[in-house]
């Protein structure tokens, strides 16, 4: 499910923030497995998207995500954008 489509800088800067990472590794086919994500980070990151964007993304298919270009999808769809 991934996508060439950018991601929006607000889910990039959550994404460097919660892990702890280089916003430059933040692309849209990165897989966050090399990115290192722990298990305490998916709840924060979760929480922070769905705080963000006033949201709720099931837990299951939020682990489900490969990509963060699957995440930068999964919450336009729930946005409606």
């Amino acid at each position: 499910m991934t996508t060439a489509r950018p991601v929006p800088a607000e889910i990039t800067s959550l994404v460097a923030q919660i892990l702890e990472i280089d916003a430059g590794l933040v692309t849209p086919d990165v897989l966050f497995t090399d990115l290192g994500r722990t298990s305490l980070q998916e709840i924060e990151l979760l929480t922070a998207i769905e705080d963000r964007y006033r949201i709720t993304l099931d837990f299951g298919t939020f682990v489900d995500l490969k990509t963060v270009g699957d995440l930068s999808i999964a919450v336009a769809a729930a946005t409606g954008r």
